[in-house]
């Protein structure tokens, strides 16, 4: 998840529509197919990660079975980080503003000042509303974001856990996975003494989830690696 370099092109963006049922996979209307294995939802994230490129965005619309919220998503490369999701719908006016100077001071590039406005929200929203509310779950998705852009890798992968177990208790599977993805590539970057001193508390947090190739990401890299 890297930062865009400074006067670079601007990536394009181009919008695709996804379904996802229990057993099938819509991607504009066409069907693809769920390799053996594979779930429907880490097949459908699998074909977005594949058709994203560094100098495109996919503006993802997904609608999951037994959900009525369609998921707008930007979806990047794994190893790069992507666009802020939208702010969600109908928020109070300063609750909105307040999330709009995380995300202005990380466009102009102001990436430690915004991660430090971001911690501080984090905290601010949970003591006025609860960990749980949509707009603080918002404000700690920049946070994680903003974690990875100054080299905070430990913090990163930590937020992204605690936001993937709490997506997976919404019954939010395309957000969970997307969380869960986070957490391993943050892991990754981690310096290998940090990497082998986390590497314990985030596969048992994924093997909670119940996400097997993430536990086994986890655990079947060498101590030395990182």
């Amino acid at each position: 998840m890297s930062a865009q370099t400074p006067g670079a092109r601007k990536p394009r963006s181009i919008s695709t529509h996804l379904a996802i049922g229990s057993n099938t996979v819509t991607v504009d209307g066409s069907a693809i197919p769920i390799p053996a294995g594979r779930t429907p939802t880490e097949t459908a994230l699998a074909h977005l990660r594949s058709r994203a490129r560094p100098e495109l965005i996919l503006r993802a619309h997904i609608e999951q079975e037994g959900s009525s919220e369609t998921l707008h998503l930007p979806i990047t490369p794994p190893d790069q980080t992507p666009p802020a999701r939208p702010l969600p719908a109908g928020l109070a006016p300063e609750l909105e503003e307040r999330l709009m100077v995380t995300r202005q001071l990380t466009t102009n590039g102001a990436h430690t000042a915004a991660a430090d406005h971001a911690q501080s929200l984090v905290i601010d929203l949970t003591m006025q509303y609860s960990a749980e509310h949509p707009v603080t779950l918002h404000a700690a998705e920049d946070w994680a974001h903003l974690a990875w852009l100054t080299g905070n890798f430990e913090a990163a992968a930590e937020t992204w856990l605690w936001l993937a177990e709490t997506r997976n208790e919404e019954n939010n599977p395309c957000l969970t996975l997307l969380c869960a993805d986070n957490a391993v590539a943050s892991w990754r970057r981690q310096r290998p003494e940090s990497a082998a001193q986390s590497r314990h508390a985030l596969a048992e947090g994924m093997a909670r989830l119940g996400l097997l190739r993430h536990h086994a990401a986890l655990t079947a890299i060498p101590e030395s690696t990182g």
